[in-house]
């Protein structure tokens, strides 16, 4: 007897399968196809974008190159940087940019040109940079 309850375990299920209708098995629904709108990225720009009226006089007085560099206030602060050529770019331009070293932490430099009481000279490529250290530190 515990040989038939065996086979009968086994042959069951066969029996079971075997007596259903001849229907397909259900087939999944066909995966939906993502539609994924045409994006024009200047009409969502446009979408968010509000001019703004701005009128501004500049007040500031130009200067004339070449510049007497006995007239810039606060040039002996930078000496120990300039080199004669440096210093000859300066007069020439109005400006020189300079190796700053090794630092790899633009803020640091910002913040010691600060400490010393040198003004900054922020330009947009500077903002720019700043942003996208940012930028790589959100991800």
């Amino acid at each position: 007897m515990p040989h038939a309850a065996l086979v009968l375990m086994f042959v069951a299920p066969l029996m079971i399968g075997c007596t259903r209708d001849n229907e397909p098995a259900a087939q999944p629904a066909a995966e939906a196809q993502l539609q994924i709108p045409d994006f024009d990225p200047q009409a969502a720009f446009r979408a968010w974008y509000e001019p703004v009226d701005y009128d501004a006089q500049p007040q500031i007085p130009g200067y004339e190159l070449p510049l007497d560099l006995a007239r810039i206030v606060n040039l002996d602060q930078f000496e120990w940087r300039l080199t004669d050529e440096a210093r000859a770019i300066i007069a020439r331009q109005g400006f020189v940019v300079t190796d700053m070293g090794n630092e790899e932490d633009i803020t640091e430099i910002y913040s010691s040109a600060d400490d010393d009481g040198i003004p900054p000279f922020v330009t947009v490529d500077t903002l720019l940079h700043l942003y996208h250290l940012q930028f790589d530190q959100t991800l």
